[in-house]
């Protein structure tokens, strides 16, 4: 198997250490007794220049996306994995979401605007249109995978033909990359699992740490 780990930074930003160490720990066990390949893809561009507002910050972070994705489907990759550079991710984390077998599959992990700090992953409400997230039970979250329609990009894996399918990631003012990548994939009927295995811990500015 063949991915790439992409980390997208802020601007000035350097890594945690509790971050990097999940990673190198993350890349370890994916590589492990295989011929697995995935590597790392750090990027920290700014296109669209400083200071960020809101609107430059979300269209930085497409930027830096796209470029992986150019590199990620110019390399012949088949898994497209992000990893948010304020997210801690266990170990096992590349294998479950594989063994998903789903076109996107992505791990848990609290939003860290709150509170509260509503987990990432959420279904839509099948009676309404538009943007209408219905947070996840416990019985659900008991379960080992589930499949949802919105997401954050803390941790996601996806497909090459997803990423094939979808032209560019894109962002505005009312959306980050994340939700309108997942409004489009469920447009497309793409099949989104969230693997509750993976609890990961979000970063707050501040140094503490968000659990699921």
């Amino acid at each position: 198997m063949r991915g790439l780990i992409v980390v997208t930074l802020y601007p000035n930003q350097e890594l945690d250490s509790r971050v990097l160490d999940s990673l190198v720990q993350l890349q370890k066990n994916i590589h492990k007794g295989t011929d697995n390949f995935f590597p790392f893809y750090f990027i920290q561009e700014n296109p669209f220049g400083l200071p960020e507002n809101l609107l430059t910050k979300r269209k930085n972070i497409a930027a830096n996306l796209n470029r992986a994705r150019k590199d990620f489907l110019a390399d012949g990759f088949e898994y497209f994995l992000n990893i948010d550079s304020d997210i801690i991710v266990p170990p096992f984390a590349i294998n479950e979401m594989i063994e998903a077998g789903s076109d996107i599959a992505v791990g848990l992990c609290r939003c860290r605007y709150g509170p509260p700090y509503n987990l990432s992953c959420a279904k839509q409400d099948p009676k309404k249109d538009g943007v209408y997230l219905v947070q996840l039970t416990e019985e659900e979250l008991a379960q080992r995978f589930v499949e949802v329609s919105w997401y954050g990009f803390g941790c996601i894996l996806i497909k090459r033909h997803v990423i094939e399918a979808i032209p560019k990631f894109e962002a505005d003012i009312s959306f980050g990359v994340d939700w309108m990548f997942a409004r489009e994939c469920h447009k497309r009927g793409f099949k989104a699992i969230c693997c509750t295995r993976i609890k990961c811990e979000h970063l707050l500015p501040n140094g503490k740490v968000i659990e699921v």
